[in-house]
């Protein structure tokens, strides 16, 4: 039972698919929580379905004081304009002037920012980053989102579009990504680019267990599953695909220097296998000095990161955080 004395921020992270909210405390600590599927039909529709998880977590705090509501969105955010220019998996919201639109119709102030920065900011304020001069989180899901901290703040760039490493090209002439550019590392590493490659090998003849799932029913997981228990195909499409990821952190080693680089979203739930695949990928990149320097390692709040994260923006900007 939350306590009326205790003070709250309300974090929403607005996945392509389902939205994740939590009322969390100063010291980053979840009380109550919920998941909801999203809304895609109408821009309309999204938002009723957003104000209305706010309304039903606002009953949940048990008349406690809720300070103000973060929401991590998809999509490049600019700031200037206070646009949605594109989410390309949630594509109702594109356009969408989302800064004023939230402000109008959600019961709470609100903060608004990318998802994989507000993801970042989590696991810098809550996920053992605190100390970090220079942060970079990579966000892999369904695409590869990236945040990233610096000195104790989001850097978002000159409109907003800062940090955006999943459309980094690592293969000129590689796969179309969703950004409408070819061989983005979102292309050749994420939960999409894991379930195409393995319809690909399906229909080159390869010998897979994922042949007998059927191929709108492939997903990242079922690829990394199948490379856990032995599958030659699917080791080989993690295999390949974790090292061109590798390469692209070794790169931001290089051009950055960080001290810390955090890999989160869905597929780092399979971690023994794919974090020693980046690492070579890293090494092979990384200037050796630049890579001690920096710790490469999984998220510690994993699929909460983005939900604490837009969170702890909202402590920052109407609380004491």
């Amino acid at each position: 039972m939350i306590r009326e004395e205790t003070k709250l921020a309300l974090g929403v992270d607005v996945g392509g698919s389902f939205f994740k909210a939590g009322l969390v405390t100063r010291e980053g600590v979840i009380v109550e929580r919920e998941r909801r599927p999203v809304c895609k039909q109408t821009r309309d529709l999204f938002y009723g379905a957003l104000s209305g998880l706010a309304e039903e977590m606002i009953k949940r705090a048990n008349g406690a004081e809720i300070l103000g509501m973060g929401v991590g969105m998809p999509g490049f955010i600019h700031r200037v304009r206070g646009t949605i220019e594109q989410s390309p998996n949630l594509q109702v919201i594109n356009g969408a002037p989302i800064f004023d639109d939230l402000n109008r119709l959600l019961p709470l102030p609100v903060v608004i920012d990318n998802d994989a920065n507000a993801a970042a900011w989590g696991e810098y304020w809550a996920g053992g980053g605190s100390g970090a001069e220079l942060l970079i989180l990579l966000t892999l899901g369904s695409g590869i989102g990236g945040g990233i901290v610096w000195r104790g703040d989001v850097w978002r760039g000159v409109i907003g579009y800062g940090g955006e490493i999943g459309h980094t090209v690592i293969t000129p002439r590689g796969p179309l990504c969703n950004c409408g550019k070819r061989g983005c590392i979102e292309a050749e590493f994420s939960d999409t680019a894991f379930a195409r490659k393995a319809r690909e090998a399906i229909g080159e003849g390869k010998p897979t267990v994922l042949a007998e799932i059927g191929d709108a029913r492939i997903f990242g997981k079922n690829v990394t599953d199948a490379a856990e228990a032995g599958d030659e195909t699917a080791l080989e499409i993690v295999t390949e695909s974790s090292y061109l990821l590798g390469q692209v952190v070794g790169n931001l080693v290089n051009a950055l220097n960080p001290d810390q680089i955090v890999l989160g979203g869905g597929l780092i739930a399979a971690a023994e296998l794919i974090m020693p695949l980046i690492m070579k990928g890293v090494e092979d990149r990384a200037i050796q000095g630049a890579l001690e320097a920096c710790d490469v390692r999984p998220s510690i709040l994993g699929n909460d990161a983005g939900l604490l994260g837009a969170a702890g923006l909202a402590w920052r900007q109407f609380g004491t955080v």
